[in-house]
C-alpha cells in the first residue's frame, strides 16, 4: 500500500494524472516502435514480391513478367475461410478475441490456435489483421486456415493492399463474402522463396507481437489502477 499524499484534493488529482501518464506515454512510445517495425516488414514484402528484387533475383529466369515457378492463385486456393462466432458466452481470460477492429477483450476460449489472416465480413473492410497463436475471432469476422505453408504473411500483405470497400457487396452497411473473397488472385512464390520470406521477417513480427502484448498489459493495469486511484481505495505517495 502506497502513503497517502498530504495536500489539496488538486494536489491528489496531479499526482494521478501522472501516474497515469507514465502508462499511456510507455504505450505511445511501443506504438512507435509497432509502426516502425510494421513498415520494415512491408517494405520487405514490397520488395520481394512488387519490384521482384528478393535475394538471387538477377540470375533467376522470368517467365511472363513472373519468376519461374511463381503464380496467382484464388484467395480460397491458399485459404481456407471460416466464419467467427460470438463472443457472448465467452468469459474473460488469456486469450485475445478480435474485432474488425482489432483485440476487443480476453477470453478464455480460443476458436482457433495458428497462424490466421482475419478479414472483416462487416463494417471495416479494410482492416486484415495477421493473427498466431489461441485466438477467438467474433462473429463479423472471417478467420483463415493455410492450405499451403507458409503463405499466411505473404497473404496477408496483399490483402492490405487492396481496397476491400471496393468489392463491398452491402447496401446499408459495408459487407465482403467468401464468393469475392474467390475472385481475388495472390502472388504465390515457390516453397522455396516463401521460407526464405518467412524466415526474414520472422523476428520482425515476434517483436511486433512482444510491444502489443506488453501494451495490451499496461493498458489492463491502467484501467484497473483509473477508479481505485480516483475512489481512493489505491493511496499514492507524493
Amino acid at each position: 500500500m502506497y502513503r497517502v499524499i498530504t495536500g489539496s484534493f488538486k494536489n491528489i488529482q496531479n499526482r494521478v494524472a501522472d501516474i497515469l501518464t507514465l502508462f499511456d506515454d510507455l504505450i505511445t512510445l511501443n506504438n512507435r516502435r509497432i509502426a516502425i517495425l510494421e513498415e520494415m516488414a512491408v517494405r520487405t514484402y514490397r520488395e520481394w514480391f512488387v519490384f521482384f528484387r528478393f535475394p538471387g533475383h538477377e540470375s533467376t529466369e522470368f517467365v511472363n513478367g513472373l519468376p519461374k515457378g511463381w503464380e496467382y492463385r484464388s484467395v480460397t486456393d491458399i485459404l481456407q475461410i471460416l466464419y467467427g462466432k460470438d463472443h457472448k458466452l465467452v468469459y474473460d481470460g488469456l486469450f485475445p478475441i478480435y474485432g474488425s477492429g482489432g483485440i476487443m477483450r480476453y477470453g478464455n476460449e480460443y476458436l482457433y490456435e495458428g497462424e490466421s489472416v482475419l478479414i472483416p465480413r462487416k463494417g471495416t473492410l479494410n482492416n486484415i489483421i495477421l493473427a498466431d497463436g489461441k485466438f477467438w475471432c467474433i462473429d463479423t469476422m472471417f478467420y483463415s486456415i493455410p492450405k499451403i505453408p507458409k503463405i499466411c504473411k505473404l497473404a496477408f500483405f496483399q490483402l492490405k493492399a487492396f481496397d476491400m470497400e471496393v468489392f463491398n457487396s452491402g447496401t446499408a452497411l459495408p459487407s465482403m463474402t467468401i464468393k469475392i473473397l474467390s475472385c481475388l488472385k495472390l502472388l504465390v512464390p515457390d516453397e522455396k522463396y516463401r521460407t526464405l520470406f518467412e524466415q526474414s521477417i520472422s523476428d520482425i513480427f515476434n517483436e511486433v507481437t512482444h510491444f502489443k502484448k506488453l501494451n495490451a498489459t499496461l493498458q489492463q493495469m491502467r484501467d484497473r489502477l483509473l477508479p481505485q486511484l480516483m475512489s481512493g481505495q489505491l493511496e499514492v505517495a507524493p
